[in-house]
């Protein structure tokens, strides 16, 4: 697989012996090779779904097939992903224009319309859907420089869609990995409320363009 786009490096630890496979990786023995941060534009929606199926399939997040393919499909979607040599080790998604990955993703993200009438207006906010990183490298930064590269003014969703000014994403109030990654990345946390439709307390973060 490759990716394009000018690419945000990270110089992972270096180990005496490199493991050939993302599953053998660990944060204490990381492979001599660097993270590359970049759109992803050549994975098919087959891959993409199956990475996030295995790695991001947890009591934190719900993933129904026929929505988060839609999403995934749209060419409204924006992937970015980081790669260890050629193997993907997690990805960040935003749907965007106010196009919340059709009827279903809509569903799934109850209150989005709520963001599109307080925030900017309709094609002027994005919202992020999928953030998955592989267990066998999570712990080294690479949810945090995703939720960077998202917002990043050249490369992220400021610089793919000059419309856009802001961008909201949602975690379950207990993830706390996730919450932390994207207010490490620039994301500022908005509130916690109850969410009966998905029967936990969900937390909404935001970016804004300038921020």
């Amino acid at each position: 697989m490759h990716v394009t786009g000018r690419t945000l490096t990270r110089s992972l630890a270096r180990a005496s012996t490199a493991p050939r496979t993302l599953a053998r990786w660990r944060s204490d023995q990381a492979p001599e090779k660097e993270v590359r941060y970049a759109q992803l534009v050549d994975y098919s929606v087959d891959e993409l779904f199956a990475f996030n199926q295995t790695h991001g399939s947890t009591p934190h997040n719900f993933i129904p097939a026929g929505p988060v393919r839609e999403h995934l499909s749209c060419d409204q979607t924006v992937v970015w992903g980081g790669t260890l040599g050629d193997k993907l080790a997690g990805f960040i998604t935003a749907g965007r224009g106010g196009w919340f990955g059709g009827s279903g993703v809509q569903e799934l993200n109850t209150g989005s319309e709520y963001w599109l009438a307080t925030g900017p207006g309709d094609g002027k906010t994005a919202f992020i859907h999928e953030f998955v990183v592989d267990p066998a490298v999570r712990g080294m930064g690479l949810g945090t420089k995703l939720a960077k590269m998202s917002i990043c003014p050249d490369e992220g969703i400021f610089g793919v869609d000059p419309a856009i000014d802001e961008i909201y994403t949602t975690v379950h109030a207990d993830n706390l990995g996730s919450r932390a990654a994207f207010i490490k990345a620039g994301y500022c946390e908005v509130m916690t409320y109850r969410d009966a439709a998905r029967d936990r307390n969900t937390t909404v973060l935001k970016a804004t363009r300038g921020d």
